[in-house]
């Protein structure tokens, strides 16, 4: 067996070499991040949209006017979503999905109910990405699979 002693020179250049890997892979861990959360938005916004037609299925096919609006059965829209409890805003960490429509905001999954009459025929799902230019995504009983162009 050979004795080898690592030195202070050994040891700095490792710390180099994993330094610039690292900086190398940054850029591409950050862009990594960034699409999981668009990701996450646009999941979010399905779920949404597969409990608002739920509610809607069993209160004679009209959709909530707000978020929490009891149905026939005395259920919200909440009480559709998995596990009954509101989804996690992918941004901000926080549980406060879905959200009444209130203008952009980073991350959120918004609910804009399309009233005629009364009543609610007709909705809008909303998914807000890091840029508050256009959504992720638009979905709704109107256009179901509308993507918008940004995916940032």
């Amino acid at each position: 067996m050979s004795n080898h002693k690592v030195t202070k020179a050994d040891l700095a250049l490792i710390s180099i070499l994993v330094l610039i890997i690292a900086l190398a892979l940054a850029p591409h861990i950050k862009s990594m991040k960034a699409n999981y959360r668009n990701i996450e938005v646009k999941h979010n916004c399905r779920i949404v949209q597969d409990a608002l037609e739920q509610y809607a299925l069993n209160n004679n096919g009209s959709y909530p006017k707000y978020t929490t609006e009891e149905n026939s059965n005395g259920k919200t829209l909440i009480d559709y979503l998995p596990g009954q409890t509101l989804l996690k805003n992918p941004y901000s960490q926080q549980l406060t999905e879905p959200e009444f429509f209130n203008g952009k905001q980073c991350g959120k999954t918004q609910y804009k109910p399309l009233i005629i009459h009364n009543l609610c025929e007709s909705y809008v799902v909303v998914g807000w990405g890091k840029c508050m230019e256009t959504p992720l995504i638009e979905l709704g009983n109107q256009f179901p699979n509308k993507l918008a162009i940004n995916t940032n």
